[in-house]
C-alpha cells in the first residue's frame, strides 16, 4: 500500500475483489468506505482511494477515553453499514493504514483491503483491530475500555448490534463518571 497526501494506492491479486464489490466501492454507494477507483494491468489490479479530509488511524492520537469509545462506536457503525451492501467484511484487514478518521466530521471510513482467507465472522475482524488498537494506546484507562469491548466479543456469541449496545453502556459509564475530564 502506497500513501500520498490525499490518495492511497493498493495493489491486489487479480480476482481478489469481486466485480459487484468493485462496483459498490467505485460508485460510493456504501458510506463506510473511502471513494475508490480500480485499474487492471498486467495481471494485477490496483485501487486508488481518495482519503481527502481523513487521517489514517496510525496518525490519530486519542486524548481521552471518551474519544476512544466514540471511535469504537463509529467503527462498529461503519461495519454494520458495510454489511448492508454485501461487502464481505470477514475478508477485510482493518489496521492503522486501512481505517481512517475525520476529525472534522467524526466519521470512520475504511479502505477495502481483503485478505486471502476470510475470518470466521466479522467480529473476529473487529477483535483483531481492537487488539492492534489496544497495543497502540498509552493510557491504561483507554486500554481498559478497548479490552472491555474485546471481552464482550469473546464472552458472547453476539452480533455487531450487541457490540454496539456494549459500547453504549461504556458511554453511559463515561457520562456518569463525568466524561469531560476522562
Amino acid at each position: 500500500m502506497e500513501q500520498g497526501k490525499n490518495m492511497i494506492k493498493v495493489e491486489y491479486r487479480h480476482g481478489l475483489i469481486k466485480d459487484f464489490e468493485k462496483r459498490v466501492l467505485a460508485e460510493g454507494r456504501c458510506g463506510a468506505f473511502l471513494p475508490m477507483s480500480f485499474v487492471a494491468a498486467g495481471g494485477k489490479e490496483m485501487a486508488y482511494c481518495d482519503c481527502s479530509g481523513y487521517r489514517p488511524l496510525g496518525d490519530i492520537e486519542f486524548k481521552n477515553s471518551r474519544e476512544i469509545v466514540f471511535f469504537l462506536e463509529k467503527c462498529v457503525l461503519a461495519l454494520i453499514d458495510s454489511c448492508g451492501y454485501l461487502i464481505d467484511t470477514r475478508r477485510m484487514d482493518l489496521n492503522a493504514e486501512t481505517v481512517f478518521f475525520s476529525v472534522c466530521t467524526n466519521e470512520v471510513k475504511f479502505t477495502y483491503v481483503p485478505g486471502e482467507a476470510p475470518a470466521e465472522k466479522v467480529l473476529d475482524v473487529l477483535k483483531k483491530l481492537l487488539e492492534r488498537l489496544e497495543n497502540c494506546l498509552h493510557s491504561k484507562e483507554m486500554q481498559n475500555y478497548v479490552r472491555a469491548v474485546m471481552t464482550h466479543i469473546e464472552s458472547f456469541n453476539g452480533s455487531l448490534f450487541d457490540v454496539l449496545n456494549c459500547i453504549g453502556e461504556l458511554k453511559r459509564e463515561l457520562f456518569a463518571c463525568g466524561w469531560e475530564t476522562r
